[in-house]
């Protein structure tokens, strides 16, 4: 192999787990017009490992002689099972002849993985064998294969299982990197399917949450269509909040760092309910346990001048507690409850702190603020009681897609009203005056705007420092 490519890279990801199982299951891609992948397995890895070929190389005299000798067996079901018994591994390029037939491209790597489940069926048949997935890098465009005659060959490989690819020369090209990668064992958990199993091998561990949207019903490749498509509504929040809401509040960088956590909420929604796979939900969890604590944070100092060293330092002990959940968080992916836990204390903490503060809050902004935030309470104990109801009902509120058309739209709007709420009642804090504004005669916006009146000194009631002057407020019908 070494003739024929400059550098090869057998790379195992995780050496010991792989070698501590008695037997397994290597599903390989791609596979190109010749699998390389197969003779490196053998002579690679700690297993006995019996490759799976077409049975028509079993029938031509030289390929059949070059496959015995090398421990190829036919890939039927009934042989690979035995090999399976007898504690042998199998290896198998999952797109077979299929791939064979796909046309050269330098930009990318083709695989038929959709349909491509019998590795997974077999494992399963054999006693739940855990399943190794492998990928060779450079086995695709180690032949040019070109589109002449295309569909008749197509046709022939449907009709008779034989691969035509027509490569443009017998030998490989001379690569500059080949690289075989083995990837972790996927072991059978409980409720564990051949279908969930090809899942796992192809897009990573799933989420520890499903939600009540029936999985892949209306697309191929979207997991939850309604939960993906309505997630644009949490960005389009978080970026009207960045971009037009957070400039007239001043620019202050804790209403950009509140909007662009709403965004990436929002981002990491698509990909959670699109996939739900194991990182997308991190994409998804993280910026909302960041989100909740940023929540909780302006509420304990909406009153804190700029520089003010108290905030400051809260400020870090928040960066460091969020920092010690995200580590426990990715160190164990299994703390779901800890992570809903934390986030819902943050935001209830947050919404009830604030709620009290602006009550005896005597400053001339409370009125705005006070409207804005008793709404954002209004609005999430709807969201929370209809999250609740949905997972509590979930079959019979299914048709609804309550957790698209409620919690998502109504969680990304009390965010919003709450942080407007907040902006108003720092307006005192800044001595600046406050106007409410709509955008598009829907969205809440609070606006500053310099004091014309004369400063003199007022102090708030909770958070005890000292302002620089009067607040006036120009208030519009809400």
């Amino acid at each position: 192999m070494r003739r024929l490519f400059k550098r090869v890279s057998f790379i195992l990801e995780d050496e010991k787990a792989v070698n501590s199982l008695p037997k397994v299951v290597y599903c390989a891609h791609p596979h190109g017009v010749v699998p390389f992948i197969h003779p490196f397995l053998v002579s690679k890895v700690k297993h006995k490992v019996c490759p799976l070929g077409a049975r028509v190389l079993f029938k031509l005299p030289i390929m059949r002689e070059i496959s015995l000798w090398y421990g190829a067996i036919d890939a039927n079901k009934e042989t690979a099972l035995e090999a399976l018994r007898r504690g042998y591994s199998i290896s198998i390029v999952i797109g077979g002849t299929r791939e064979q037939m796909i046309p050269y491209s330098s930009t990318h790597d083709t695989v038929v993985c959709k349909t491509r489940m019998g590795y997974a069926k077999l494992a399963y048949a054999a006693g739940r064998v855990p399943i190794v997935p492998s990928y060779c890098f450079g086995q695709s465009i180690a032949h040019d294969t070109g589109t002449f005659m295309l569909t008749f060959r197509q046709r022939v490989q449907r009709a008779l299982g034989v691969a035509l690819p027509f490569p443009k020369s017998l030998l490989p090209k001379h690569l500059e990197d080949f690289a075989i990668v083995v990837g972790k064992p996927l072991l059978w958990e409980d409720g564990d399917t051949p279908e969930t199993m090809h899942r796992k091998s192809f897009f990573g561990p799933p989420a520890s949450m499903d939600f009540c949207e029936d999985n892949y019903a209306h697309s191929d490749h979207v997991a939850e269509f309604f939960n993906s498509l309505s997630s644009a509504y949490i960005i389009s929040i978080g970026l009207i909040g960045l971009f037009l809401c957070s400039p007239k509040a001043g620019n202050e960088a804790r209403y950009k760092l509140y909007y662009g956590l709403i965004a990436l909420v929002g981002l990491g929604s698509v990909a959670f309910h699109g996939t739900l796979r194991q990182y997308a939900q991190a994409l998804d969890e993280l910026p909302m346990l960041w989100g909740g604590l940023t929540t909780l944070w302006i509420s304990l100092f909406y009153h804190a001048p700029d520089g003010d060293a108290s905030a400051r330092q809260w400020a870090w002990g928040f960066v460091g507690f969020g920092a010690a959940l995200t580590a426990l968080y990715l160190s164990t992916w299994r703390i779901y409850m800890i992570f809903l836990a934390t986030y819902a204390l943050a935001v209830a903490g947050a919404t009830i702190l604030a709620s009290y503060r602006c009550y005896r809050h005597q400053g001339p902004s409370r009125a705005i603020a006070w409207r804005l935030l008793e709404v954002a309470l209004w609005i999430n104990l709807a969201s929370v009681s209809i999250w609740w109801l949905e997972n509590m009902f979930c079959e019979q509120l299914k048709p609804f897609y309550l957790h698209a058309t409620a919690w998502h739209t109504l969680s990304a709007t009390a965010a919003h009203f709450f942080a407007q709420g907040m902006v108003a009642m720092r307006a005192d804090a800044v001595s600046s005056n406050c106007r409410l504004n709509r955008v598009y005669k829907v969205f809440p916006v609070v606006s500053y705007k310099s004091n014309a009146v004369k400063p003199r000194a007022a102090i708030d009631n909770l958070g005890k420092t000292l302002l620089g002057g009067t607040v006036r407020v120009e208030e519009s019908t809400f």
